[in-house]
């Protein structure tokens, strides 16, 4: 076995952009052979001119990528993917995803000599960051496990060492900045980018 290969774990809140990285992703010429777990193939568009094989688990395309379904726990996937020849894995939470349950799986059994997690990347909806944050459900039958969200989010973006400021080109410089420094406060040692339609160049 050589040596471990680099993984992140993408997380975020729904809409905020994670699916629209991956595609940039799988499609982007980037000359690495990247694998992408995510939860459902449907929800990547997987251009059909650029898959080279395709399984019930699995689609390969033609510049290298993998995208596959997280069908049994992510140890086993992530043991599977260890034996192939592979640059980077990216791993897709789900939006209500904590960052650090999927970070532990990285230190059990033999996952360090397998994979080693490289960096927590979170997408951030730049445009409707606050109302996620405010958001608190009033109604009488509202679910309490939904409301408030902002602990959820202050999780994902304590526990990242990447942030991705994303649908940038939706509000003005001010509001990014006052974004920008919120995110700061929370993890004065986090690298943030702004971003417009997920893209950020694979060597980030």
């Amino acid at each position: 076995m050589g040596k471990p290969i680099p993984t992140s774990v993408l997380v975020g809140f729904l809409g905020a952009g994670k699916t629209t990285h991956i595609n940039h992703l799988l499609h982007h010429q980037h000359g690495k052979k990247i694998a992408v777990i995510v939860n459902e193939f449907g929800q990547v568009n997987v251009d059909a001119a650029l898959v080279r094989h395709t399984s019930e688990k699995m689609v390969e395309m033609s510049n290298g990528c993998i995208c596959c379904t997280l069908r049994e726990d992510l140890l086993h996937e992530l043991r599977a993917l260890s034996e192939l020849d592979l640059d980077y894995i990216l791993i897709e939470s789900t939006g209500i995803g904590e960052p650090l349950p999927i970070a532990q799986t990285f230190h059990m059994e033999d996952m360090p000599q397998r994979v080693q997690l490289d960096s927590i990347i979170t997408v951030v909806d730049a445009k409707n960051f606050w109302e996620t944050w405010n958001h608190v459900d009033q109604r009488e039958d509202a679910d309490p496990m939904q409301a408030p969200l902002a602990p959820l989010l202050a999780d994902q973006l304590e526990f990242t060492s990447i942030v991705l400021l994303n649908k940038a080109d939706t509000v003005d410089e001010e509001a990014l900045d006052r974004l920008e420094s919120f995110v700061r406060e929370l993890n004065p040692y986090v690298q943030v980018y702004r971003t417009v339609g997920g893209k950020l160049s694979p060597k980030n």
